[in-house]
């Protein structure tokens, strides 16, 4: 699986932070889906051995995120030792995106409008059943 010019995350050789990058680059299926849920095979492994909290402002701000908003960036530390950021709200091309409508902030399951968790098989977007309030953008990246 090539992916090309996406936000890719990385483990840091002085950490165990998975820290958002975005360059070009091939990588394998295998190494992405690590790269995606922070070692564990899937999202529900994830969820299931990692523990959600909001990240501190000085993270937040690394981002762009909107004007006021707290809630943009979960921090989830795994019983791997490895540490997760996911951005769940963003600002692009002046449009707010929110992933509230497909999790809420921290939790572990997806709203009634996704059908289908991120997988390889999917592209690592979660797959929209309704399209209610979720943009095409949140279901790519705001998960």
């Amino acid at each position: 699986l090539a992916i090309g010019l996406v936000g890719l995350y990385y483990f840091n050789a002085n950490s165990n932070f998975i820290v958002p990058v975005t360059k070009s680059t091939s990588v394998s299926s295998a190494q992405l889906t690590q790269l995606q849920f922070a070692g564990y095979p899937d999202f529900v492994s994830f969820a299931d051995n990692c523990c959600c909290s909001i990240a501190p402002p000085h993270v937040q701000r690394f981002f762009e995120v909107p004007n006021n908003t707290t809630y943009a960036v979960e921090v989830w530390k795994c019983l791997n030792g490895h540490y997760k950021e996911r951005m769940r709200i963003t600002q692009v091309d002046g449009a707010t995106n929110n992933g509230f409508a497909l999790r809420g902030f921290c939790e572990s399951s997806f709203t009634g409008e996704v059908c289908e968790r991120p997988t390889a098989n999917n592209n690592y977007q979660v797959g929209l059943c309704t399209k209610g309030s979720a943009t095409d953008y949140a279901a790519k990246y705001l998960w």
